[in-house]
């Protein structure tokens, strides 16, 4: 600050070894804050990425392997950023992939069980229709009314199990539509259900004769078969007795449609 000038006279070479020291443990200590820096950010990332990462590509190829086992579903952390909510998504279809192979899986022994009984009850009801068809040759008048419709239900049941063993499964054919008389079919159905019905129950057809509907023949005598056969098992386990036949005699006439189920 005077205005002097002062001169510093060193050697080149020592100002040269010196500068090359400096720059060598700078480059020294460089590297080794980049190694240290670079394991932290490795470690870090294998943390919270690559290790849940592979944790999900391990599941999802162990739960390939065999879907239905449902210890191979995995099991969501508590993260709570997107890793996490993928956890949990994937556990949810996981479940309900497995819940879905399983009931295919019951579903097809299922459908073998239902095939093997078809087929011999298919066998049995053949031998029951040709024994049926015997019965036409006795001179009984009950017997005739009743073995025509017999023979009937005995068709139909060949029929469908003929379907079902042929398709593996019960496939409805596509409705063959005409015109009907409902009160001839509510009396085919009455028939049957008379048959299976004890003294208790009283069924009346009161379908007027003028109605006319457009259905497959079949497919509506099934339908009313179920109805009335219901109704008859439900009017069956009720411990009423007489009363029961009271009370239908009680609606004679009045309840439209056909039969009286209280």
């Amino acid at each position: 600050m005077t205005g002097d000038l002062i001169e510093i006279a060193l050697r080149e070479n020592q100002l040269q070894q010196a500068m090359y020291r400096f720059g060598f443990n700078i480059l020294i200590l460089s590297v080794v804050l980049s190694l240290l820096v670079a394991a932290m950010v490795f470690a870090a990332l294998n943390y919270v990425i690559v290790r849940p990462m592979l944790r999900l590509r391990t599941n999802m190829l162990a739960f390939g392997d065999n879907p239905e086992d449902r210890s191979r579903i995995i099991v969501p952390s508590n993260r709570k950023d997107e890793l996490g909510e993928a956890e949990r998504e994937l556990r949810d279809i996981q479940s309900e992939l497995a819940n879905l192979l399983q009931e295919k899986s019951r579903l097809a022994a299922l459908g073998l069980a239902v095939s093997k009984v078809s087929h011999d009850l298919r066998n049995m009801l053949t031998s029951a229709h040709l024994i049926s068809d015997r019965l036409t040759m006795v001179n009984d008048p009950t017997v005739q009314r009743f073995t025509p419709k017999l023979i009937a239900s005995l068709d139909r049941a060949i029929e469908f199990l003929s379907q079902t063993l042929k398709y593996g499964r019960a496939q409805e054919l596509p409705p063959s539509r005409e015109r009907l008389t409902l009160k001839e079919i509510a009396e085919d159905v009455v028939g049957n259900a008379v048959v299976q019905a004890s003294s208790r129950i009283v069924i009346y057809n009161n379908v007027p004769g003028s109605v006319l509907i457009d259905a497959d023949r079949e497919q509506l005598n099934r339908v009313l078969t179920n109805l009335v056969r219901n109704a008859i098992q439900a009017l069956e386990s009720r411990d009423a007795g007489g009363d029961l036949e009271r009370r239908l005699g009680h609606h004679q006439g009045t309840a439209p449609g056909f039969g009286h189920t209280d």
